[in-house]
């Protein structure tokens, strides 16, 4: 993965660059360096997703699971869970890890 500088990591966002795009939503999703936002980090995760990043494909499927920053949906969070590659078994025991 690569390392940003400030001034790279905005180039590379403004680039739709799906590592930096990712790493943003992480700062939103955590507080770092900015206000914790689950809004702003879905918001940023997707875009990430759309562009290929797997990482940000599983945290958004996680946030569709819990509700973070998006409506509840048992339903996108499988879609995200398996655009990130997730096996239906490994998907079956995540959600049932809710009931």
């Amino acid at each position: 993965m690569k390392i940003f500088s400030v001034i790279d990591f905005h180039e590379a966002v403004e680039k739709d660059h799906k590592d930096a795009l990712f790493h943003l939503g992480l700062m939103f999703f955590h507080g770092k360096r900015v206000p914790k936002n689950y809004a702003k980090a879905a918001k940023w995760f997707l875009k990430a997703a759309n562009q290929g990043s797997t990482d940000a494909m599983y945290k958004l499927a996680e946030m569709y699971r819990y509700g973070d920053g998006v409506p509840q949906n048992d339903n996108e969070a499988i879609k995200w869970f398996r655009k990130a590659g997730e096996g239906e078994e490994e998907i079956v025991r995540i959600m049932n890890k809710l009931k």
